[in-house]
């Protein structure tokens, strides 16, 4: 047993780690979030026009594990965010229950800046996970803490 302790004691350390490092991001992450502006693949900037409708407001809201998109107040997407804080990038992935692609996967990597989050997405279903802020980028601004999700 005395053998057995280090063992277990790096297990659980690295184990615990872990996982407080994700518990503590993704409270950073819960709230609603207001979409400010879309960098396209060419580098353009829509500034949230595009490819929403002009002047509509797209918000994501996540609480918990979970994630609800809005555009003007409806709800046009839902499902399950898992996020890895500890990789470089920090990995995303949106598990789509509801909406534009919904039962695939949606791969794509972040960066959380204080009340700034920007999200570079691959295609819904696409294998390949975008390697850095090259892409599509979604930017989007801290509105509020978060509450359970409503529909």
């Amino acid at each position: 047993m005395r053998r057995l302790l280090p063992f277990l004691f790096l297990f659980s350390a690295c184990g615990g780690s872990s996982q407080s490092a994700y518990d503590r991001e993704l409270a950073k992450l819960q709230g609603i979030w207001l979409l400010t502006e879309i960098e396209s693949l060419s580098g353009e900037i829509l500034n949230g026009e595009k490819p929403m409708k002009p002047g509509n407001t797209v918000s994501l809201e996540i609480s918990g594990e979970k994630y609800l998109v809005r555009d003007d107040g409806e709800v046009v997407g839902r499902g399950r965010l898992v996020i890895d804080p500890i990789s470089t990038p920090k990995k995303w992935d949106q598990i789509i229950e509801k909406g534009r692609g919904a039962g695939k996967v949606l791969l794509a990597v972040y960066e959380l800046e204080e009340n700034t989050l920007r999200i570079c997405v691959a295609p819904p279903g696409d294998p390949d996970r975008p390697t850095g802020m090259i892409g599509w980028v979604n930017k989007f601004s801290r509105q509020e803490p978060a509450t359970s999700p409503r529909e």
